[in-house]
């Protein structure tokens, strides 16, 4: 049985670190820690895991069990109390091809989501500002018209 999982997911991406937040104020029903990806924390503690592709969502649960992509999401709502349900529903033969559609496509698609919703990293808040302050010029973070 699970008791606990790491997420590594991107810090970077304004819209992993909304799912991130939403996650932690979720009722759990085991341990969720997250894990920067490419961070000397996740490459110590999971050396060779994020090789294969940086862009995808990787779950690690406490009996070594690894998650990529889609079926990386579906443990993610299982580890919450209020999707548990939705996550088997998710993985039934029935959903499962539909479920991995519209993952893929969030996934795909989350930079521009970023863009969208003007959901800006402190890193680039940082680069904007540092970028106006030397320009003397106003400061716009987030969405752009």
């Amino acid at each position: 049985m699970i008791g606990a999982i790491s997420v590594l997911y991107d810090a970077d991406c304004g819209f992993c670190r909304r799912c991130r937040d939403f996650m932690l104020r979720q009722a759990r029903f085991m341990d969720v820690e997250f894990v920067p990806r490419g961070s000397i924390e996740s490459r110590a503690r999971f050396p060779g895991l994020e090789d294969a592709n940086d862009d995808e969502l990787l779950v690690v649960d406490d009996a070594g069990g690894i998650y990529r992509g889609p079926p990386a999401f579906l443990i993610c709502l299982y580890a919450l109390v209020e999707y548990r349900a939705w996550s088997f529903k998710l993985a039934s033969p029935t959903l499962m091809p539909l479920a991995r559609q519209g993952f893929e496509l969030v996934s795909s698609r989350r930079h521009r989501i970023n863009e969208w919703l003007g959901l800006a990293t402190d890193d680039q808040v940082r680069a904007q500002l540092e970028h106006a302050i030397g320009r003397r010029a106003p400061i716009c973070v987030g969405r752009r018209s």
